[in-house]
């Protein structure tokens, strides 16, 4: 069995804890809503029957919600408004409802993205432009 992830939604809110004039350190929740591109495949027996059947199977697994943690590092280059970024985002999926268990499958994945990035910020409009 075998996940490949597909298309994600995610939502993050970080709080910043470092605070410098040229670095910010954030961290925070994440929540997600995936699609799970599903590639099986192995062999089963059926009981009472003493054959060997090999399947292979490809699907989608939808809706699945996920919900992690939220890490970013940046540091201004340049100028004020342009800086790089590194941010590191776990996150558990869950693939079955809570409390029910399915033993041909986890019910639990973990996923890890690692970003690295440039920012650009804009400018802020005062009241007098």
């Amino acid at each position: 069995l075998q996940y490949v992830v597909g298309r994600r939604l995610t939502i993050n809110y970080g709080f910043n804890i470092l605070d410098k004039s040229k670095s910010n350190f954030f961290i925070g929740p994440k929540i997600g809503l995936n699609y799970l591109k599903v590639d099986e495949s192995g062999t089963q027996r059926l009981i009472g029957e003493s054959e060997v059947y090999d399947y292979s199977d490809n699907y989608w697994d939808s809706n699945k919600i996920g919900i992690g943690l939220f890490l970013e590092y940046d540091r201004k280059v340049f100028t004020d408004n342009i800086s790089i970024f590194f941010s590191i985002e776990p996150e558990l999926v869950f693939l079955t409802k809570l409390g029910l268990l399915d033993l041909k499958q986890p019910n639990i994945i973990g996923l890890i993205n690692f970003n690295l990035g440039l920012k650009i910020n804009l400018p802020k409009k005062t009241e007098n432009e």
